[in-house]
């Protein structure tokens, strides 16, 4: 069996996953800005290239992070969250945060 070959297959449908992955994320965050999809705000994202988004941060002062604080600082627009060292993330939270491609930054 040739392995790498067949390595070198594998890797190619995974780059090319997570490129289309990386369209529909930038296509889907178009959409909810203003609710509507235009055809040229989704053009300027090319498969060579992903998505560079602002980064619009978080600060959360709590003991505990769960996944309702994470749904609810997305839907603020939030791509990138600040905690405490000590702050305790739930599991829940963390799948969330990398999931959705949320940055958790411990200060």
């Amino acid at each position: 069996m040739d392995y790498e070959a067949l390595v070198n297959e594998i890797l190619t449908r995974v780059m090319a996953k997570l490129r289309e992955l990386e369209l529909t994320a930038a296509q889907a965050s178009c959409c909810q800005t203003d609710n509507t999809c235009r055809p040229e705000n989704t053009q300027s994202v090319s498969k060579a290239e992903p998505a560079v988004a602002a980064k619009k941060e978080k600060q959360f002062t709590k003991r505990v992070v769960t996944e309702r604080d994470l749904y609810a600082a997305r839907n603020e627009g939030v791509n990138q969250i600040v905690i405490k060292e000590e702050t305790i993330m739930t599991d829940l939270a963390k799948e969330y945060a990398a999931k959705y491609g949320i940055a958790v930054i411990r200060s």
